[in-house]
């Protein structure tokens, strides 16, 4: 039976504020650690609150998955997994099959928006 890990990418961290758009890159994420067990089956948790802790406008917010033979290496943009609208600023749970990197990080690029934080998780099963 696979598990499901759950790596945490970013806790409330401040993805934009007023009137301005932000990128956030996670920690290096070591697939080789997590991928005993696994089924290659890749999900991302993702909600933005705002100042108040009340849902936040993020603008349009991208993710993307980037990549590296190895953990010092020069990280690439492997593919982008999903655009959202300030529509779907709540909670929310994408899936995404990313090309098989020993290490990983998740970016989040957000447009104007307003003050609003993202808290994101990488789950893997």
């Amino acid at each position: 039976m696979a598990i499901i890990r759950t790596i945490p990418l970013f806790c409330r961290t401040l993805i934009g504020t007023s009137g301005t758009a932000g990128t956030n890159i996670s920690d290096i994420i070591n697939i080789r650690d997590i991928s005993d067990d696994s089924i290659g089956k890749y999900s991302l948790s993702y909600g933005f609150t705002g100042t108040a802790g009340a849902l936040g406008s993020a603008g349009t917010t991208t993710f993307e998955y980037l990549g590296s033979p190895t953990e010092a290496g020069t990280f690439v943009t492997l593919g982008t997994f999903g655009t959202y609208g300030v529509a779907e600023q709540g909670p929310g749970v994408m899936a995404f099959a990313p090309t098989l990197v020993p290490f990983m990080k998740i970016r989040a690029i957000s447009g104007t928006c307003n003050t609003a934080y993202i808290t994101a998780e990488l789950n893997v099963q």
